[in-house]
């Protein structure tokens, strides 16, 4: 397989994929930018939780063993 066959079988890059949205006219750019912002809110609702289970299970706060 090459590279530029990045649109080939059930596993597309991310790339790949822009190219065919692009292709079809859809707003790439616009979808990945609402993909970010979903991703940043799920985090930003367990921020709370996730930092006191942070602070209740990790013994030395430079690292995580």
């Amino acid at each position: 397989m090459d590279a530029d066959d990045d649109m080939i079988g059930s596993k597309w890059s991310i790339s790949g994929l822009r190219k065919v949205l692009r292709a079809n006219d859809v707003d790439d750019n616009l979808i990945f930018s609402r993909i970010k912002d979903i991703i940043v809110k799920t985090f930003m609702s367990v921020e709370n939780e996730m930092a006191s289970n942070f602070l209740n299970t990790v013994p030395h706060k430079n690292n995580c063993f």
